[in-house]
């Protein structure tokens, strides 16, 4: 008799399936998106290439006109380049080549959960490193593997919205007999990079997406940095048509506005210093600083599910951590607009008000 159980890898029998909750919310400021959607302008300019797209044809595999414009804009040259399906396709490819049963996949806790979640969707060991007080990077535990290891670092660090010390960093790359990847998915928001370093260490690797300062999170593009001989082993486990031709015609003409989109971070860095102030004056909340589009506050006396709930009946969604030990007293907020934001400062104080 047929049993779908006996098919099943031992390693995805132990998952636990990624779930985002469908909550239904005016404000939705749970996600790290960019509160910006595509301007008249940009939209305009994208539909005039559409009508030119030949749908009936595959999109180009090795998506040459965009790497052309990421090798012209980060100085990278253009074999150091890889394009994905976002950033998780690419450290599912990263996985699928270097992953090997006697590797370790290690990377700071708390972190991006998809680095561990796609290490044990394919059956690899993987080690957390605990962030030390103030979520500081302990470089030393990192270095102490011998084993050969590939190592995740998300820079700055979701969800804690810090940049570890590059010091730390740099001694990881150096010292670590691992390869290196730095997640630099936040970095228009910190203007902090180790993107030029792929070029002096030959097992660094950096990844970006243009889902947050760019405003394509429906789009999933991401790229990814490393030297030629990594690249060319992606390639090989890299699906031929993994980036569809309309996400590469709207990435090119997005990539060609930097001036604008370079506003548009400068003004939610200063919503996220403005509402990072008005946190730190909340009586119960202690928020920690960010250099990325969002901010961890922890909510005093075991309140972050009674705030969390309070504020999904006021129609606001962000993030709760309830089930992350570290910051299970902990949430996130996304920055929004002003107006969304000044919305979610005046519902906090209310629920904080009659919490107290």
């Amino acid at each position: 008799m047929f049993n779908l159980d006996n098919f099943i890898r031992r390693a995805v029998k132990k998952l636990v399936p990624y779930r985002v909750p469908n909550v239904n919310c005016v404000l939705k400021l749970d996600a790290m998106e960019n509160p910006y959607n595509l301007p008249e302008d940009i939209l305009l300019e994208v539909i005039k290439e559409i009508k030119e797209l030949k749908f009936n044809r595959y999109p180009d595999p090795m998506c040459s006109d965009l790497k052309k414009i990421i090798s012209s804009n980060y100085q990278i040259p253009e074999e150091w380049v890889i394009i994905g399906n976002g950033s998780d396709e690419l450290i599912l490819n990263l996985l699928l080549a270097f992953g090997r049963n006697e590797n370790k996949i290690l990377y700071p806790y708390p972190t991006f959960e998809v680095y561990g979640i796609i290490a044990k969707m394919l059956g690899l060991k993987t080690e957390e490193i605990p962030l030390e007080k103030n979520f500081k990077l302990n470089s030393q535990k990192f270095i102490d593997y011998e084993e050969d290891s590939i190592i995740f670092i998300s820079y700055p660090n979701n969800p804690t919205g810090n940049c570890f010390s590059q010091e730390a960093i740099y001694r990881i790359i150096e010292e670590s007999n691992s390869l290196v990847v730095i997640d630099e998915a936040y970095f228009g928001f910190s203007d902090k990079t180790f993107l030029l370093d792929v070029q002096r260490y030959p097992n660094l690797i950096i990844s970006r997406t243009f889902s947050k300062m760019f405003s394509l999170a429906s789009l999933r593009v991401g790229f990814l940095c490393a030297n030629p001989g990594i690249i060319n082993v992606l390639l090989k486990v890299k699906l031929p048509y993994n980036v569809n031709s309309f996400s590469q015609i709207v990435s090119k003409v997005v990539l060609s506005k930097n001036s604008y989109f370079k506003k548009k971070t400068e003004e939610i860095i200063e919503e996220r210093e403005r509402i990072y102030c008005f946190l730190q004056n909340v009586e119960g909340i202690t928020a920690y600083p960010s250099e990325a589009n969002f901010i961890l506050f922890k909510v005093e006396n075991n309140q972050a599910d009674y705030v969390y709930e309070k504020l999904i009946k006021k129609g606001i969604l962000i993030r709760s951590f309830k089930n992350i030990s570290p910051i299970s007293d902990c949430l996130r907020i996304s920055m929004g607009t002003k107006e969304e934001n000044d919305i979610f400062q005046e519902k906090l104080s209310q629920i904080l008000s009659k919490a107290h």
